[in-house]
Order: C-alpha cells, then sequence, then structure tokens
C-alpha cells in the first residue's frame, strides 16, 4: 500500500511538475530580448524656446557621448528598455497607442522607473529621412536615410536646468507584430513633445474674411504657434470661423440674432520633417469662448439659446452649458458693448430659451453668454452657437443701426495649459421695419 501511495504521489508530482513546465513554456514563448546599441548625446542648459537643442552636426559632436547598450524585451504587450545612467538602473516600459498620420511613426504611451529621469518622447520611426534626427549627421554619413529608428528622449530632472539624454537606435527592427501596428488609431499629439518642453518661438494670426450674403455674415480666423524642434519648426494651428445669421426686427415684434463660433481646421506643420504633419489635430484648443452683444436703439434681448458640440474635461458626460450676464441702460439711445456683466444664471442646451425680464425703465440693453469652463473646443466640427431675441420696444420703425457683437476667445496649448485670449468684433447691420 505505502509503496502504491508512493507511485500514485510520484505520478501526481510528475503531472503537476509537467503542467508548470507547460505553463511556463507557454508564459515566455512570446518574450524576445535583444542587446540594442543607441547613439547618445546628453544635451545642457537647453533655453526655455529650444533654440539651442540642435544636432550633431550643429553642436559638432560636443554633446555626443559614449554608444549605450539597451537591454530590449518585449512581452507581447509592452516594451521595456533597460539601460544604465552612471549608478542609475533604469527600466523604460512602453505600450504602442497610435500612429502619425502618414503611418511612419509608432508612438508608446510610456513611463520611466525613476522620477530623476522623466519620459519626454518614445517612438518607432520609419522612412527617418522625413523625421528629425538628432543624430542627423551620423545618419547621412551611413546612408541610413531609409532606415528605421528607435527614439528615446529623457528629460534629466535631477538639476535645474533644461538637461536631456537623446538615444537613437538606428537600423532598428521592431519585435512587435507589424499586423497589430497597422491597427493603431492615428494619435499625432504624441508626436508633438516639443508644446509641452518648449515655449513658442513665435505667433500669428491670420483673418480671411467671407464676402457677406443678405442675413449671413462670416469670416475665420487661423492661430498659430510655432516651436523649435532641433533644427526643425513644428507650426501647430487652429483655424475658427465666426458666423452670424441675423434678420431684421419687426416694428413691435421680435427677430432672432445667431453667432456661431465654429473649429473649421488644425494642422501641425515640420517642413523638414513631414512624419510629423497632421492635417486635422493640434495641440491648440478652445479653451473658452464669450460672446458680449449689445442691442440697437429701441430694443432689448429678450432671451437667450445655446447650443454647441464640445469636450467636457475631468466630469462626467453632461449638459452643454452657459453662463449669462447682463447689462442694464436706456431704451432710445446707442450703446457700446461693456465689459462688466451682471450674472443672470446660466442656460442649459436642452432647456430652451432663457428670457430676461424687460419692463419700464429696465432694458436688458447688453448681455454676456460665455461657455461652461467645463468644455472646450478640440476638434475639427466642435461648435458654440447662442441665439438670442431681439424685441422691439420702441414701436416705430428705424433705419439701419449698428448690432454689435464681440466674441472673446481663449486658445490653451493642451500640453502645457499655457493660454492667449483673442477677441472679434463681429457687427452686422440691422433695421427695425
Amino acid at each position: 500500500m505505502k509503496f502504491r501511495r508512493f507511485i500514485s504521489g510520484a505520478i501526481t508530482i510528475l503531472l503537476v511538475s509537467n503542467m508548470f513546465i507547460s505553463t511556463v513554456s507557454a508564459n515566455t514563448s512570446n518574450i524576445s530580448s535583444e542587446i540594442l546599441t543607441a547613439k547618445t548625446a546628453y544635451l545642457s542648459d537647453i533655453d526655455e524656446f529650444g533654440s539651442n537643442w540642435g544636432n550633431d552636426t550643429v553642436s559638432n559632436n560636443q554633446n555626443v557621448v559614449n554608444d549605450t547598450l539597451i537591454e530590449q524585451v518585449y512581452d507581447g504587450s509592452v516594451l521595456n528598455l533597460k539601460l544604465q545612467i552612471a549608478n542609475d538602473s533604469l527600466v523604460i516600459s512602453g505600450t504602442p497607442v497610435g500612429t502619425s498620420e502618414n503611418k511612419n511613426v509608432i508612438y508608446f504611451d510610456a513611463y520611466t522607473n525613476s522620477s530623476k529621469y522623466e519620459l519626454v518622447t518614445f517612438s518607432y520611426e520609419k522612412n527617418i529621412e522625413n523625421s528629425n534626427v538628432y543624430f542627423d549627421g551620423y545618419m547621412h554619413q551611413n546612408n541610413k536615410e531609409n532606415g528605421c529608428l528607435l527614439k528615446v528622449y529623457l528629460r534629466d530632472n535631477s538639476v535645474d536646468t533644461r538637461n536631456y539624454i537623446l538615444y537613437e537606435v538606428f537600423d532598428y527592427n521592431s519585435p512587435i507584430d507589424s499586423a497589430f501596428l497597422n491597427t493603431l488609431p492615428e494619435a499625432t499629439e504624441f508626436g508633438s513633445w516639443v508644446t509641452k518642453e518648449f515655449q513658442p518661438s513665435d505667433s500669428d494670426e491670420i483673418e480671411i474674411p467671407i464676402s457677406p450674403r443678405a442675413s449671413t455674415n462670416s469670416f475665420t480666423s487661423t492661430i498659430s504657434k510655432t516651436y523649435t524642434e532641433g533644427i526643425i519648426q513644428q507650426v501647430h494651428t487652429i483655424s475658427l470661423t465666426f458666423i452670424c445669421s441675423y434678420t431684421n426686427v419687426l416694428v413691435g415684434q421680435d427677430a432672432i440674432e445667431g453667432y456661431t463660433v465654429k473649429v473649421t481646421g488644425k494642422t501641425v506643420t515640420a517642413q523638414d520633417a513631414p512624419n510629423y504633419n497632421s492635417s486635422t489635430s493640434s495641440a491648440l484648443h478652445v479653451d473658452n469662448a464669450a460672446l458680449r452683444q449689445s442691442s440697437i436703439p429701441n430694443t432689448a434681448w429678450y432671451s437667450t439659446d445655446i447650443d454647441g458640440l464640445a469636450t467636457r474635461s475631468g466630469l462626467p458626460i453632461g449638459t452643454l452649458s452657459a453662463s449669462l450676464g447682463i447689462s442694464i441702460g436706456v431704451l432710445n439711445i446707442d450703446v457700446s458693448i461693456p465689459s462688466a456683466f451682471s450674472n443672470y444664471g446660466t442656460v442649459d442646451i436642452n432647456e430652451g430659451y432663457k428670457t430676461y425680464n424687460n419692463y419700464s425703465g429696465h432694458y436688458i440693453r447688453s448681455i454676456k453668454t460665455q461657455f461652461s469652463d467645463n468644455y472646450k473646443l478640440t476638434q475639427i466640427g466642435h461648435y458654440f452657437t447662442v441665439s438670442s431675441i431681439l424685441r422691439d420696444f420702441g414701436n416705430v420703425r428705424k433705419s439701419a443701426s449698428t448690432l454689435r457683437a464681440t466674441w472673446d476667445i481663449r486658445i490653451i496649448n493642451a500640453s502645457t495649459y499655457e493660454t492667449w485670449t483673442y477677441s472679434y468684433p463681429h457687427n452686422v447691420s440691422v433695421s427695425i421695419v
């Protein structure tokens, strides 16, 4: 009996051991490991605009240090890079999350195991003659322009100045299945790391009027911010179209005056590095929009409604809303747009028109409708519309007067939360007929 129990136990141990070995084999069969050699540079005291970043040729190799050996381990989902920086053992872990618009760049969502070294960018790039490569001189001298590159840039947080460590692995063969990489969505925002690290070196605003029609007046403004990335410039733009749909007021009656701001374009352009170009995205968003309006003589604002499509950040999905402000004035005079308004609550997108309280000696001549701070216009097609009813209280005909309106637009760099404010007057002529 003891002999049989021993055999039975031995068989059980053998079976469990085989199962363990099979499990280990299954778990390790997808793991690949390789030693990579990375060209390495250490950049010190980079200015706030990144203007002294340069490349190996511009710096005459003064920032170039010895090549770095990197152990690459891929487990089927996460790419781990293990390397030594002086006495520090660093592990960088990255997961592929998206591509450039032309699919030549694979971007990784990645992090390091040390707060001392902050990850700036992690990418796998093809056709690198169309990329921005720090070791540009090395690339051309060794005819590697058509090859592939693994790019990993770190910021050294152990010092007070902007210091960076750059790793570039040429002739890189990715262990990640190409069929999987081809399914990744476009995520060009990962290639805009310069918008987080540096201040814009240049800003511009171009306004393009559109010929007005009988009841519609519109114009487009394109705002651009230029960032320096090594020896190239990366230009981010956002185009906003402002539309006013207006009508004359019948004596003693109402008219709806509608104003819309809409994102109609976003681009990233790196002239000498088209791998990073985008025709539909940029780091620039509309962080806030407010419309200030004043009525023509003998009229006052009767009610306001809003419409729009936006991104709500930091909170669960909810109803689009805006705050309202009012300014009281004399009925029969021309009034300018004030800068200060009294709070009049809020209006929600599904609420319908919110009515103002007008009576003799108390006329709402100016109003302000401001997008809620929880919302942003981040994508092409996002918009904010304010429709307000203008009511005639004078009961007489009047020739054309200026219906004044001004949009106050706050643009944000989504990487750093830096903001810039622009104002756009949008006046039209309205009569009481």
